[in-house]
């Protein structure tokens, strides 16, 4: 089965210093699960905790259904708990995930395309704080980033998110790539887009 694992580097030699593995999703014989989709973001602080947060998708609870978890590393050690769900959004799915550190806060920011079960509203980007080390939500949990298309329209969409930050201030940037109905544009008429946050 697919899992996500980690690898240290070190900065002057380039040698490969060990791996990690991160991921467990489902049962330890069903092939079925998949975790996947990985994104890695360091906390720039070294004096802090030489900590690092990865965010990846996985279907952990039910088949087919994926969520973004979590894994906050310390030094090398996993923290505890040592897996958290970080997509907390009722009758969603979450996949490709994307994090960055917040050294204005001190918290992490991971955003995602979250899609809808079944019919209705097409897929949007959503976001969450965590606490570092805890992985704790922190705030609105899931909250709205992106805006595609009318209500309850499913041709409408927003994918494969990225994000960044304004180290000063905490504000953040995330753009992605979808289809919009306003000022003429068309289904399927890919733009990108982006939403500034300051939580």
């Amino acid at each position: 089965k697919n899992e996500i694992y980690g690898g240290r580097i070190s900065g002057t030699s380039g040698t490969l210093l060990s791996v990690t593995k991160l991921s467990t999703t489902g049962p330890a014989n069903d092939s079925t699960r998949v975790a996947e989709n990985p994104a890695v973001c360091a906390s720039l602080d070294a004096e802090a905790d030489n900590g690092f947060l990865v965010v990846w998708q996985a279907d952990i609870v039910t088949p087919g259904d994926f969520q973004i978890y979590g894994r906050y590393d310390l030094e090398g050690a996993a923290a505890t708990p040592e897996i958290f769900t970080v997509s907390d959004v009722a009758g969603a799915t979450g996949v490709n995930p994307a994090c960055v550190y917040d050294p204005a806060s001190g918290q992490y920011i991971v955003v995602w395309e979250s899609i809808p079960d079944g019919a209705g509203d097409g897929s949007e980007i959503r976001g969450q704080y965590l606490a570092p080390v805890t992985g704790e939500p922190s705030g609105l949990s899931g909250f709205l980033l992106s805006d595609m298309g009318p209500n309850n329209d499913p041709d409408f969409n927003a994918h494969t998110p990225v994000v960044g930050v304004n180290s000063s201030n905490g504000k953040f940037l995330t753009v992605w790539s979808g289809d919009d109905h306003e000022n003429g544009r068309l289904e399927e008429e890919f733009e990108i887009f982006g939403q500034f946050y300051e939580g």
